[in-house]
Parts: C-alpha cells; sequence; structure tokens
C-alpha cells in the first residue's frame, strides 16, 4: 500500500514537471514571436523596397529605392543615374554661402531631401587599382576625405567632398559622395547625393559580372 502510495506521489511530482515545463515553453514561445515576426517583416520590407537595375552592357547591377527613378538613359552612354522622384529644387545661383561653409555637421541628403547618384562607367586600356583609377579621373589634387572600402569583392576608394551652395529658400553644407572601384578592364564611378543607410544599401548591392 505504502509502495502504490510512493509511486503516484512521483507520477503526479512528474506530471507537475512536465506541466511546467509546457507551460514556460510556450510562455517563452509567446514572448519572442513577436519579435521574430517584426524581424521578418522587416527584412521583408527591406528586400521588397528595392529595385535592381542590370546594366548588361558594362555587366553590372544594382539595387535602389523603388521610390527612387531609373532616368531614362542616353543610347551607349556610359552614365547611368537613379533619383528620389522629389523634384530637385532651382539653383539660387553658383555662389558659396558663408553659413553653410561654417555649418559644423554637413548632412549626406541633397536639398530638400533630394536624392541622386550617377553611375558611370569607364574601359581601362588595362587592369588597373581603385587608387591609379582616381588618379586618372582626377585633373587635380583630391580635396576630399579618402577611405578605402570594398565594393562587389574589390578594393575601392570612397571620396568624401564638402560643399556649400545657396539653394532656393535653403542653405545646406552637403557631403558629396564618390565610390571609385576597378574590375577587369572596367572602371566604375558610383557618386552623388543620399542618406548614409541608403547609400551603403546600394553600395552593398553593387555587383559585376
Amino acid at each position: 500500500m505504502l509502495a502504490h502510495k510512493t509511486r503516484s506521489h512521483h507520477g503526479a511530482l512528474s506530471n507537475l514537471y512536465l506541466f511546467s515545463i509546457i507551460a514556460l515553453s510556450m510562455l517563452i514561445f509567446a514572448l519572442i514571436l513577436p519579435r521574430l515576426l517584426t524581424d521578418w517583416q522587416q527584412v521583408t520590407a527591406s528586400s521588397a523596397s528595392y529595385t535592381t537595375y542590370q546594366n548588361e552592357t558594362f555587366g553590372y547591377s544594382i539595387s535602389y529605392p523603388s521610390k527612387w527613378q531609373m532616368v531614362p538613359p542616353i543610347p551607349n552612354s556610359n552614365v547611368a543615374t537613379i533619383a528620389s522622384t522629389i523634384a530637385q529644387p532651382e539653383m539660387a545661383g553658383g555662389r558659396y554661402s558663408i553659413k553653410s561653409l561654417t555649418q559644423p555637421t554637413p548632412t549626406a541628403m541633397g536639398a530638400n531631401n533630394f536624392s541622386k547618384l550617377d553611375i558611370v562607367t569607364y574601359e581601362l586600356e588595362e587592369p588597373m587599382s581603385a587608387i591609379e583609377f582616381l588618379a586618372t579621373r582626377s585633373s587635380t589634387t583630391v580635396d576630399g576625405k579618402i577611405l578605402p572600402l570594398k565594393i562587389a569583392g574589390q578594393d575601392g576608394l570612397l571620396v568624401e567632398v564638402q560643399t556649400a551652395e545657396a539653394l532656393a529658400q535653403r542653405e545646406e553644407n552637403l557631403i558629396y559622395k564618390s565610390v571609385f572601384v576597378t574590375k577587369g578592364n572596367y572602371g566604375f564611378i558610383i557618386a552623388g547625393f543620399a542618406d548614409a543607410d541608403t547609400f551603403d544599401h546600394i553600395l552593398q548591392s553593387f555587383e559585376v559580372k
């Protein structure tokens, strides 16, 4: 009789322990499920919000925000241009703004949130490094910050130049970014204005066959 009660007691404890484990597992799953769904939605939204452009002539591809526009390329042109759909403000002249020049923290965004990038391709006589390519495309000493980076699996260079211009009813100190990279007998320049996250996403998407 005592042995039977002992077995019943152990059985009850085992069932209670098993129930506790199941309940705890369900609670943990319920707590992390919303986070998993949120992360998945963010990844899906991020992937869905970009469009890929394929340039068959020069063998490269690049992704840009779906809200941007690809400017219809000129036949046989080595330039592809992508830009935000927000209209570019009219320039109020080429003069430089004292206020903009003294602004301590420039932005990487164009005036009135206008963004634009050009992808320019050059056919090289022979393979060369990014720094050699930069030297061939710059007639004067580069006035700006030069940083190394990896793009399309190649060693590239990022050049950041601050510009200060008076724009229509708005003065800003902007950062103009240019990326120089080579692969085989082609040299590529990706240059323009865009916010940091968008610019980085576009660079990471750049691929050359």
